[in-house]
């Protein structure tokens, strides 16, 4: 009659034991999942916060360039700016002419190509109608943003595998 009572009573632990693992198990499925959803809304706000501080930043140095009576090129915040016709930023501290991208992030935002740990992707975008060139500045298949040089405009964008 012991045996069978230690038997029972062996099974009743075993099976506690399985049913508070798998509730463990579920637990964190349930937080990795939450962990996953949010990371998709920080990036998305980090973009966005990047994006208004590049337009902030080249905003500054288009108005530095009217005062200064229309430079070719000037300096902002002990950075060397190339500037197109309009006044707007093309390159920071670069020998060459033309949209630069990659140094235009990196010089206005003064980080690197990197945001919340994830490598920021950068697209040039092609010549519109003879008016204007951009960049697009990416996360992969997320949000971002597109700064035209001519014009200055800054917008967020959805990013799909159609524009990449």
């Amino acid at each position: 009659m012991k045996d069978k009572e230690v038997l029972a009573q062996t099974l009743r632990g075993f099976g506690l034991k399985q049913i508070a693992l798998i509730i463990v198990v579920c637990l964190l499925g349930y937080f990795v999942y939450l962990y996953q959803k949010s990371q998709g809304v920080i990036n998305d706000t980090s973009l966005a916060l990047s994006a208004n501080q590049f337009a902030q930043f080249s905003g500054e140095i288009h108005l530095q360039w009217l005062r200064q009576g229309k430079p070719k090129q000037l300096i902002w915040r002990n950075k060397t700016v190339i500037l197109n016709q309009q006044g707007w930023p093309e390159s920071v501290a670069a020998n060459k002419n033309g949209l630069n991208c990659a140094l235009l992030w990196q010089g206005l935002l003064d980080t690197d190509m990197l945001l919340n740990n994830q490598m920021v992707r950068v697209k040039v975008l092609g010549d519109n109608l003879g008016y204007d060139s951009g960049c697009l500045f990416y996360l992969a298949e997320q949000t971002g943003f597109e700064y035209w040089s001519k014009t200055g405009q800054v917008r967020l964008v959805q990013v799909d595998k159609t524009l990449l």
